[in-house]
């Protein structure tokens, strides 16, 4: 492999075209498919590929305010955020001045009437989902993390906050 001065333009040892849509993360992925090609790799058997520099995109340098979420994208761009962003910056968003940060999150395609950023609670105890609105469908929140506490689950969290039903996540007011 040869050095480079710019971001993720080394040389290519193989091109697999997939989707990760429906993957929490690409652990699974990478064990199945990438590892058997390190192998081959290793034993010189990869004749590697120069990537096509007009096919690269550019990006600024993430900040932490990059993580804030809006709620008008849709609940597809928001869920690829969620991933994307871990650990770095990070997902968040704001209910009653106190920081949410959002650790994983799946999109649900069901509208409502409500505004994008919204909370809908459903479910029973032990089993309750919490969506929040976006500009198209919804995003279930699956774990989250409240400024001062721990990671939980969106049920565990909703033990302690009921009052969250209903209200507008957003900005910090």
């Amino acid at each position: 492999m040869r050095p480079v001065t710019y971001h993720d333009l080394n040389d290519l040892c193989r091109g697999i075209r997939t989707s990760f849509v429906h993957l929490e993360t690409r652990d699974a992925y990478g064990t199945e498919v990438e590892l058997p090609h390190l192998a081959k790799w290793l034993r010189g058997e990869i004749d590697p590929i120069p990537q096509d520099d007009s096919k690269a995109t550019l990006t600024h340098t993430l900040t932490k305010e990059d993580g804030l979420l809006d709620w008008t994208l849709s609940a597809e761009e928001l869920a690829r955020r969620v991933r994307a962003f871990q650990p770095w910056p990070g997902t968040y968003t704001f209910w009653n001045g106190t920081m949410l940060k959002i650790l994983r999150a799946r999109p649900l395609p069901v509208d409502t009437t409500s505004p994008p950023g919204s909370v809908v609670i459903t479910g029973a105890a032990g089993y309750r989902s919490l969506a929040v609105q976006t500009g198209k469908g919804a995003l279930e929140i699956v774990e989250l993390q409240p400024a001062g506490k721990g990671p939980m689950t969106a049920d565990a969290f909703l033990s302690g906050y009921r009052s969250i039903d209903g209200s507008v996540l957003g900005r910090q007011a």
